[in-house]
């Protein structure tokens, strides 16, 4: 004798990707696949994200976009925005990118630090050079400076790390005086761990105390003692992927993406671990990131999982809901950067061919259709054992008609079509038979935004063990 479920209503998928654990533990706000999606516009439904624009021309045909920074200069007319690419750096001059610095050594990554109203520009090979937005550059505020592949403005005084033959040490400069620094590197420097086997990979700072990374290890050093403490053998193999937002400093390496607020860093990325997992070790001092006031963009490049391959990946934490996407984009970031406009603030990034885009523009990627999947969690509602009859069920969209294809998979059967959305309720068909039941959501277009919002099911038999 068939048994009836009194009606199911699934309305908040706030909860974002979980692909490591078995189907039946993801929770009900939460999905297999969010794929170039966001959470929070508006919470509680899977939106398709919004694309990306291209900052300006081309600046070099097949050349790597290896620096991206925003200075912002007290005197607003000075304010540039930087790129490397090649063996130069670039300003957007009006939307044109006109060359500002050139016989920076070719691939090497040229990174940028502010301080005394001056961009400083180093890259651990060339002698570090400082600008004021105007002019030329030259070596203000770096005679006698070291040759250092990163730095950080830290209580009043500029930090160089990792110079050739000392690896290991952190170099300061003395405090200002009359808005003037000066260098002593014989004396005026920090060992850290010099005789570990690691090298320092990059520095920050978080509540009040100076980060120093190395590939397997963390620092932190509050600008007198003698040694920088250690924190934990965890550490980064990318400058490039540590971003601090709102006291919360976030970090990738070859376990996962780490969040350190002044004790003790944790795993916050388990939920997309296979992501994780499935990166090329080869390329994990290429992964970059950056942040705005809700999200932590985490770019790692071409991934296969599931025996899928997925081209220029992009892990998104949505910081205030503790949940992940994953973006594809149709361009390789090389270099992320953030900005403000009209009080927001904004994402860039540089490619590998010679181009710099704005994040979160337009709906499509610079042109090319964004690619949407949308996978549920496997539905049995606490009954695996039973053969049920899905009889009334219903999807509910916001924007998507004429746009998404709607599939079924039950139990471990493919994905099955079943039609496109020419509403906002869209009926399932009334014969799906099986234990467990998952929907999917796909568009490849250029069109709007479109959301799913919530999943009916109001008729549901059970039939029985098979």
């Amino acid at each position: 004798m068939a048994l009836q479920f009194q009606a199911i209503r699934y309305r908040e998928f706030s909860g974002g990707m979980n692909s490591k654990v078995v189907g039946h533990l993801i929770l009900d706000s939460e999905t297999k696949l969010s794929q170039n999606c966001i959470l929070d516009d508006p919470i509680g439904a899977v939106t398709k994200r919004k694309g990306y624009s291209q900052i300006g021309g081309q600046i070099t045909a097949s050349e790597d976009i290896l620096g991206n920074y925003y200075f912002t200069s007290s005197t607003s007319a000075n304010s540039q925005h930087l790129v490397g690419c090649g063996t130069a750096i670039y300003y957007n001059s009006s939307g044109t990118w006109t060359l500002t610095s050139s016989s920076w050594t070719a691939d090497t990554k040229i990174r940028f630090e502010s301080f005394l109203d001056r961009v400083f520009a180093f890259n651990g090979t060339d002698t570090p050079v400082s600008w004021a937005g105007t002019g030329g550059w030259g070596n203000t505020d770096l005679v006698s400076a070291p040759i250092c592949k990163y730095g950080r403005v830290y209580q009043d005084r500029f930090y160089f790390a990792n110079a050739s033959g000392n690896q290991s040490r952190v170099y300061f400069s003395s405090v200002p005086t009359s808005g003037v620094i000066t260098w002593a590197t014989s004396t005026d420097y920090l060992d850290v761990n010099p005789e570990d086997g690691q090298v320092i990979t990059g520095l920050d700072e978080n509540s009040g105390r100076l980060l120093i990374f190395k590939n397997d290890s963390m620092f932190r050093w509050n600008g007198y003692s003698t040694e920088a403490d250690p924190i934990i053998d965890i550490g980064t193999p990318s400058q490039e992927s540590v971003k601090t937002i709102h006291n919360i400093t976030y970090f990738f390496n070859r376990y996962g993406v780490y969040a350190y607020d002044g004790g003790m860093p944790y795993l916050i990325s388990r939920k997309v671990q296979d992501w994780i997992d499935a990166i090329d070790q080869s390329t994990l001092d290429d992964v970059i990131a950056e942040v705005d006031n809700d999200h932590y963009y985490c770019a790692v490049g071409d991934v296969t999982v599931d025996s899928v391959s997925y081209s220029n990946v992009v892990l998104v934490y949505h910081i205030p809901l503790k949940a992940w996407t994953i973006w594809t984009l149709v361009d390789t970031p090389k270099a992320m950067a953030c900005y403000y406009s009209s009080g927001a603030r904004l994402v860039s990034f540089g490619d590998d061919n010679g181009e710099v885009f704005r994040l979160n523009n337009g709906n499509d990627d610079d042109g090319t259709a964004i690619n949407v999947n949308i996978e549920t969690k496997q539905y049995d509602l606490e009954t695996p054992e039973e053969y049920k009859k899905w009889t009334e069920a219903y999807l509910l969209t916001e924007k998507a008609r004429g746009l998404v294809e709607v599939g079924v998979k039950i139990d471990n059967n493919p994905i099955e079509t079943i039609g496109s959305i020419e509403d906002d309720i869209t009926r399932l068909p009334s014969n799906l038979e099986g234990s467990k039941l998952a929907v999917t959501l796909a568009e490849n277009g250029t069109g709007n935004q479109w959301s799913f919002n919530q999943l009916i099911f109001k008729d549901i038999m059970l039939l029985g063990t098979k």
